[in-house]
């Protein structure tokens, strides 16, 4: 009798149970395998066009803060395009080697105080 009466009233509480379940597994999903979201780090790259960010991706979280949010357009491009040229050895050079090679040509090193920034060597 007493489901009977509340079958509707059931129904919403299942429903919205439901809900909220799979939204939570979506939204922690999507926060695990979302670019940037490495090392407990979490840089945002949103900013970037779609090949900056699939190169920033597979960047350590040291590496993807230099990338994302102290290089200039021109400084991305240029760590991008190194990772096409060979080292000395004749291997090609990494994603993170290119983007160390483009910070120390640059003067950019990360921060010891802050690992989430960066400093300028003058």
């Amino acid at each position: 009798m007493f489901f009977k009466k509340n079958i509707g009233k059931i129904s919403i509480i299942v429903s919205a149970f439901l809900f909220l379940l799979v939204s939570s597994k979506f939204l922690l999903a999507t926060d695990a395998d979302s670019p940037g979201f490495q090392d407990g780090l979490r840089v945002d790259c949103t900013g970037l066009n779609g090949d900056e960010q699939q190169f920033a991706y597979g960047l350590t979280s040291e590496n993807r803060m230099l990338f994302c949010k102290k290089f200039t357009p021109m400084q991305r491009a240029a760590a991008m395009q190194l990772t096409s040229q060979p080292d000395p050895t004749g291997a090609l050079i990494s994603p993170d080697q290119s983007v160390v090679k483009v910070a120390e040509a640059n003067n950019l090193t990360p921060s010891t105080k802050n690992p989430a920034g960066c400093k300028t060597n003058n």
